[in-house]
């Protein structure tokens, strides 16, 4: 399919999210099946004995735990819930939707699922250790959250990896098949698009809290660090000669679980960042589509 028309559908699946986010958020309940769909179809295309530790995932893995508690600890002397929208932004791990993108822009999906395996197992251990530090009414024991985020994160990523591995041991004829109609993790991932962004849309509308100064600043700043993580990442990954990879390391962020672990373990307002970055991050990749035609 030609790039400019996975940017149409792209566009179209957000405006659509968007204008009918009351009927497209009673669907999201299947949001996970569909992920798990996509990531099944998108590793039928990867080679699995490339998926390693690469030397320049570790400047990223700095950035991302370094860097957002760091940034934490500045803004909550100004604002206790900014500061942990904030540091979701930036510590939310590498979205599944990437492995898709990467596949559609060219870049190494090998490379992406290594950091993407490797920067959800860090985050689920990290996650929990930032959110005993921070200033919330409820602290969730350290191990319960470990456990309540891998159980978040791993069956959706490790489950389809492990059913593809089977196939291609079993069933080479199988597996060749399945490599053909990869580009269904495309559609799936469109309409998830959809569903994703009617959901966010209709839970950002709810949250009418009265403190319209930390709503902006928290739409805002999602929109900034959405912009500069996709450009550092890009930038980065120019040395490694895998810029379009880096980009998608850094910048499509797994917001659905970002907004869950916000909702679950800090002020559910703060959610409101990771829910913002959804919008941002689906204009960066309509960009990308349309700039790779």
């Amino acid at each position: 399919m030609k790039q400019n028309i996975k940017t149409i559908l792209l566009i179209f699946a957000i405006a659509l999210g968007f204008t009918f986010h009351n009927f497209f958020s009673q669907f999201s309940k299947f949001s996970p099946m569909l992920l798990f769909l996509m990531l099944f179809f998108s590793f039928c295309s990867v080679d699995f004995k490339n998926i390693r530790f690469r030397k320049e995932y570790l400047l990223l893995l700095i950035y991302q735990v370094g860097v957002s508690i760091l940034v934490y600890l500045l803004v909550r002397q100004y604002n206790e819930i900014l500061a942990q929208g904030v540091m979701l932004c930036i510590l939310a791990p590498t979205a599944v939707a990437a492995i898709v993108m990467s596949s559609m822009l060219g870049a190494n999906v090998a490379s992406v699922t290594s950091y993407s395996l490797l920067i959800n197992l860090v985050i689920s251990i990290v996650a929990p250790i930032y959110f005993s530090i921070m200033d919330v009414p409820d602290i969730v024991p350290f191990w319960l959250s470990v456990k309540r985020i891998i159980l978040k994160i791993f069956p959706l990523l490790i489950v389809p990896m492990i059913l593809v591995l089977s196939i291609k041991i079993v069933s080479k004829k199988l597996s060749f098949h399945l490599k053909k109609i990869t580009i269904l993790s495309f559609y799936i991932w469109i309409v998830s698009a959809t569903i994703l962004m009617g959901t966010t849309m209709n839970f950002m509308l709810k949250q009418g809290s009265g403190n319209y100064l930390i709503i902006i600043l928290l739409i805002v700043s999602a929109f900034v660090l959405c912009i500069f993580q996709f450009l550092f990442g890009y930038y980065y990954g120019k040395r490694y000669k895998d810029e379009r990879a880096c980009a998608q390391y850094l910048g499509q962020k797994n917001t659905i679980l970002a907004i869950w672990m916000a909702q679950t373990f800090l002020h559910p307002l703060s959610a409101l960042a990771p829910a913002a970055y959804v919008l941002w991050q689906n204009f960066v990749n309509s960009f990308q589509l349309w700039k790779k035609k």
